[in-house]
């Protein structure tokens, strides 16, 4: 083997040309049609709302079974310990 330097005489040549109309057509982007944007964005937000509500109403439902005495909880068929670890859950898990 030789400790020459690799030239470009060397180098193995691209197998696939590459022209400049091809380069550009594969990277023009997609056109945003504006006209289902407005829908796209009222629809996302709708469904942002109502993940924040249905958060916030666990919460207040595991907060309110907490407050329930050991009476209540046996009429509704849920131990204090049931009540004690559904009240420990993070919000966001059903």
């Amino acid at each position: 083997m030789t400790d020459r330097p690799i030239t470009q005489s060397r180098r193995a040549a691209s197998p696939i040309p590459v022209t400049h109309a091809g380069a550009c057509a594969q990277a023009a982007p997609r056109p945003i049609d504006i006209a289902t944007l407005p829908g796209f964005l009222v629809r996302a937000a709708g469904r942002v709302f109502e993940t924040l509500w249905l958060w916030q109403t666990r919460a207040d439902e595991r907060m309110h079974l907490l407050a329930l005495d050991d009476h209540e909880l046996r009429d509704i068929g849920v131990t204090r310990a049931e009540a004690e670890a559904e009240a420990r859950k993070p919000f966001w898990r059903s």
